[in-house]
């Protein structure tokens, strides 16, 4: 097998993005918490990756990112991936419009974003018991790694608002129903794998004493029952994170009886970075 791996930067990423991209790696970060930040110039970042197996078929991908800052106070954000793959047994090309919305944010504590969004819930690594989104679906699904189907997935079409106080912020996310069923077309949007039923997200956070962030989140939609959440991380030490998360919701009884029985989910875990 003969690989060949080609990353391509179209444009330099600023300082400020720079920071906003270690603040979301940040274990102590409750994904979804604060309200968007403006950025202050345009960054535009591209990559593509080419692999070419036996039999003289290319695989790979080409993705592309922008995130624009149109005037003050106002942004937009467009994220695309172009898959490329073998003839066998699909399209040659799939494509994932992964996100494209448009954010306003009348004042530093405020933010309103409208369009399609990717929000990622939860502060564990692998899986997120809370994360209500996680079912919007991968177009082209090239790697096992749970981070990886968690950034690629297809966004959802939705209404997020969010409000910043002293201590926390709440927010909440509306999303309607656009199509009953998938559309496997190369090109389409696919908004049935996104938007298959009407769905609603409240969630808040706060910091408690010391370094414990806590998060706290309420799902529902049509034909679905609720599902409470709640995510917890802790700086214990300068070097180690201990974090948790869990959910529950009524589901029918996996014996066939027909009842509904309330069922949770949880993981607990922790990091530990060294000096190297």
């Amino acid at each position: 097998m003969r690989c060949l791996s080609l990353c391509l930067l179209l444009v330099a990423v600023p300082p400020s993005l720079l920071a906003d991209t270690n603040a979301e790696l940040d274990a102590l970060a409750l994904a979804d918490s604060a309200v968007s930040q403006p950025q202050a110039d345009t960054p535009l970042h591209g990559q593509l990756q080419l692999s070419r197996w036996q039999g003289g078929h290319w695989q790979g991908f080409a993705s592309v990112r922008l995130d624009s800052v149109l005037q003050p106070g106002l942004r937009a954000v467009l994220a695309d991936r172009l898959d490329f793959r073998p003839l066998a047994g699909g399209p040659a090309q799939v494509n994932s419009l992964q996100e494209a919305y448009l954010s306003w944010q009348p004042s530093p504590g405020q933010a309103l974003d409208v369009g399609r969004i990717n929000p990622r819930s939860g502060v564990a690594l692998g899986f997120n018991p809370i994360d209500v989104w996680r079912d919007s679906g991968l177009r082209a699904a090239t790697s096992a790694d749970p981070t990886s189907a968690r950034d690629n997935r297809l966004g959802v079409v939705m209404l997020r608002a969010q409000h910043l106080y002293d201590g926390g912020s709440v927010g909440v996310l509306l999303a309607p129903a656009l199509a009953s069923a998938a559309n496997p077309a190369p090109w389409s949007p696919d908004w049935g794998s996104s938007n298959r039923r009407e769905r609603w997200q409240l969630q808040a956070s706060t910091t408690g004493s010391g370094s414990l962030r806590m998060q706290y989140l309420l799902a529902g939609g049509a034909g679905e029952a609720l599902q409470p959440g709640v995510a917890a991380s802790l700086l214990w030490g300068d070097a180690t994170t201990l974090y948790g998360e869990a959910s529950a919701s009524r589901s029918h009884d996996l014996a066939g009886s027909g009842a509904h029985r309330w069922r949770a989910l949880a993981v607990a875990g922790g990091s530990y970075t060294t000096a190297g």
